[in-house]
């Protein structure tokens, strides 16, 4: 966020929402899904959720992270002008 500007963008919800504002991701409900997963894992000690969280981190939020890390790369390389064409 710093690199494009923005200098009062901290926290977990205010760079999700200017993420998204930006195009930078997507799928806002997802995000914020992992976000709360994050979150359980640093307080749980349940074996259920642990699994529950694992399955999710290869089902849906690894491909997120895949999704914005393409988007990153296309921008530095200058391969996009536009957000999500």
């Amino acid at each position: 966020m710093e690199a494009k500007g923005y200098q009062d963008i901290a926290g977990p919800n205010p760079v999700l929402e200017q993420s998204l504002k930006d195009g930078y991701i997507k799928d806002e409900m997802k995000w914020r899904n992992m976000k709360k997963s994050r979150e359980l894992t640093s307080h749980t000690y349940n074996s259920d959720t642990a699994d529950d969280i694992a399955e999710k981190i290869s089902s849906e939020y690894y491909e997120l992270l895949r999704k914005l890390e393409q988007r990153l790369e296309e921008e530095r390389g200058g391969k996009q002008t536009e957000i999500f064409k």
